[in-house]
């Protein structure tokens, strides 16, 4: 099995290799991978709890040990890795918000626009390398790993619903088909969380791990896909 922790005190490679040879002497532990100076996974045949490795590093002192984040360290470096991606929903934002202002528009119209520039912006960055994007697509999303055409296609289907939900056409059907995309989505990115894979909804163009962070995207526009819905029909 294996399980990640972090770690506080830890500054240079003579620090991890101290930790590193500290963890390996406890019986059952396999091998110690460090991700960055603050995450480590551990692979251990059985089950070690965490005050046991606390203990081996009571000799070095300076070291703690923990299996959630450290405050304000895990915070900035949660900004580091998605930075690319606020950065790219900053910029949706504030378009949405520049056109909502210019024309005076209702929530009908602010939601139909910001999905229009979501899905249109998400489809352009998949398409920057669409054959990178397809080999990673493939290794989490359920129905890609079974017929491969719908990560070729996926990108377009991005595209034509984006270009749907800006100019109001069939909002009902583009809803209908947001929530089903998402939803399965959802699914295969929940599957595959742990494992080391890149997460490809942002392309290949920047590096972004999969994490639940995508499974909060899809839910997100998911709801928003259920709320598009309700209004259309009611």
């Amino acid at each position: 099995m294996q399980h990640r922790y972090y770690l506080k005190g830890v500054t240079c490679d003579a620090c991890k290799e101290k930790i590193t040879g500290a963890w390996m002497a406890i019986p059952a532990v396999e091998e110690v991978k460090f991700i960055d100076t603050g995450k480590v996974d551990i692979v251990m045949r059985e089950h070690i709890s965490l005050e046991k490795f606390q203990d081996a590093l009571v000799a070095l002192k300076k070291y703690r040990v923990s299996d959630t984040p450290f405050g304000l360290s895990w915070l900035l470096s949660g900004l580091m890795v998605y930075r690319w991606l606020l950065f790219i929903l900053s910029l949706i934002i504030i378009f949405t918000i520049v056109d909502v202002l210019l024309r005076s528009r209702g929530w009908w119209d602010i939601m139909m626009a910001f999905m229009g520039r979501w899905f249109i912006v998400f489809s352009a960055l998949k398409l920057y390398n669409l054959s990178w994007f397809v080999d990673g697509f493939v290794s989490y999303d359920i129905v890609a790993k079974r017929w491969r055409a719908y990560a070729w296609l996926y990108p377009f289907v991005e595209l034509v619903l984006g270009l749907c939900f800006l100019f109001g056409f069939i909002p009902l059907i583009a809803s209908i088909v947001t929530l089903v995309i998402m939803i399965v989505g959802t699914i295969g990115v929940w599957k595959a969380l742990g494992r080391k894979i890149q997460c490809v909804c942002i392309g290949t163009f920047f590096s972004l791990p999969l994490t639940k962070v995508t499974v909060v995207e899809n839910l997100f526009m998911a709801a928003m896909a259920v709320v598009m819905i309700f209004l259309v029909l009611g």
